[in-house]
């Protein structure tokens, strides 16, 4: 089962295929041993356990890269986002809104 996970600046990434893996190799020899073999933490295992009873394998897709509840963002808060930016090249998300708030635009949404 030799995985070799995609390396991201967050930490490992892991595809459903070998998550189930794991899953597998967890059914068969514990999860010390899964997690010895595929390099996954053990609380990260016990994770995608409890997903896998709870939902199955629509449990174990990464969530983070489907959004459908997402509110759109509104063309003039965009804007201002990206003038504050390209002002600022140095500012984070904070130091944006708190920007904008200074002004007084609204930039709950668009900050985030």
């Amino acid at each position: 089962m030799d995985v070799t996970p995609s390396k991201t600046s967050f930490g490992k990434r892991y595809t459903v295929a070998e998550k189930r893996e794991i899953i597998e190799h967890v059914q068969q020899a514990g999860v010390k041993a899964a997690s010895e073999k595929s390099g996954a933490s053990r609380a990260i295992i016990y994770r995608w356990l409890k997903l896998f009873k709870e939902k199955g394998v629509a449990g174990l897709e990464d969530g983070r890269q489907h959004n459908p509840g997402a509110k759109p963002i509104a063309e003039w808060k965009r804007t201002k986002v990206l003038a504050a930016k390209e002002t600022d090249p140095g500012f984070g998300p904070s130091q944006i809104r708190n920007q904008l708030r200074r002004q007084g635009g609204s930039c709950r949404r668009a900050c985030r």
